[in-house]
């Protein structure tokens, strides 16, 4: 049998069948990329959501979700290339910068402080920290950060007074105070929460703090920004999508929430959603430069390089002004609003 010229079988295609498989082959291709995040915690839910329930399959991106302990590791993976974007805390962005990293925040998802200083058992004054141990996640990370912010408004040196030591987890921080290995740490809201349950008392809430603070930041290099603009720009359209499904659809979160962390326990699942998923996570991406303000006048009482530098040289605003320009996040909230809590 002689072959049928290829052109003469898409002349006879059905047409409607032709666009469909057209489609099909143009919605199932995916951009691959790595996505590097610093936390364990519920801070995470953003991107776990967004991953499980679909969006970013959805805007065309095939993403590997890798965890780094400490943000300082997700700032070492963007400027070597191994990630093509981080989901990191504002501080580890904004002290990366400053030493020369070829780095810009291109949206935010919160500003404000999530962090509690917590004590072992047998602290219950300030000045007892005193030639201590301050357990951090990473030296330079978030966690080591608002240590020496909370210890400084307790009257303390975050510098002198206290050793910093570079423990990991927010969980395997506690451990350190109940193991004698560190006195003294600041953790995110749900592990200070566990930690209050078991008797550890809490110092300083920084919580309820007025300061902006640029928090749960994605990041890319400069270049990237340049030669990969759709992918930068599809990954903030997913991470909103994913917030919104956070926002309007617990029972599905919470359970993705419990999958990833491998717990089953209810209360902790609900705390991890209520106080750090949907408790925090802004619904529109920001940039927040009141928040990299409050970064960089902290680091400029030790850093010159901080004094001088302004918060526009951080961040590439162009994905954020689309999508407000857009109405895109309007539209999803008039369609679908967050259920109350």
């Amino acid at each position: 049998m002689r072959a049928t010229p290829l052109g003469k079988v898409l002349l006879t295609f059905p047409a409607a069948a032709l666009i469909a498989l057209v489609t099909l082959q143009q919605t199932t291709a995916q951009d691959r990329i790595q996505m590097g995040y610093a936390t364990s915690s519920g801070q995470a839910a953003p991107l776990w959501i967004t991953q499980d329930a679909g969006f970013f399959k959805k805007n065309g991106l095939d993403v590997e979700l890798i965890y780094m302990q400490g943000g300082v590791r997700v700032v070492q993976g963007i400027i070597s290339g191994t990630l093509t974007v981080g989901w990191g805390g504002g501080a580890d962005l904004i002290q990366a910068r400053l030493a020369g990293g070829d780095i810009k925040i291109i949206a935010a998802f919160n500003d404000s402080i999530p962090y509690k200083l917590i004590a072992a058992k047998n602290i219950r004054r300030p000045e007892q920290l005193k030639g201590q141990r301050l357990a951090v996640s990473s030296i330079g990370s978030s966690s080591h950060f608002w240590g020496k912010y909370a210890l400084k408004q307790l009257g303390l040196d975050g510098e002198r007074d206290v050793a910093a030591i570079a423990v990991g987890s927010d969980l395997a921080r506690l451990a350190s105070l109940e193991s004698g290995a560190a006195q003294t740490s600041a953790v995110e809201m749900v592990t200070a929460y566990i930690a209050q349950k078991k008797g550890f008392p809490i110092l300083l809430d920084l919580t309820n703090d007025q300061l902006r603070f640029l928090g749960a930041a994605v990041v890319a290099q400069t270049s990237v920004i340049e030669r990969q603009t759709d992918i930068c720009r599809r990954v903030i359209k997913a991470l909103v999508e994913g917030i919104h499904f956070m926002k309007t659809n617990k029972q599905e979160s919470s359970a993705i929430i419990g999958r990833r962390m491998r717990t089953t326990d209810a209360e902790i699942i609900e705390i991890n959603y209520t106080l750090q998923g949907v408790g925090r996570m802004l619904s529109k991406p920001i940039l927040s430069e009141n928040g990299i303000q409050t970064i960089l006048t902290m680091l400029g009482e030790r850093n010159p390089a901080a004094r001088g530098a302004q918060p526009q040289q951080f961040v590439d605003g162009r994905f954020v002004r689309e999508l407000e320009a857009s109405g895109f996040v309007d539209a999803l909230y008039r369609k679908s609003p967050p259920i109350r809590q």
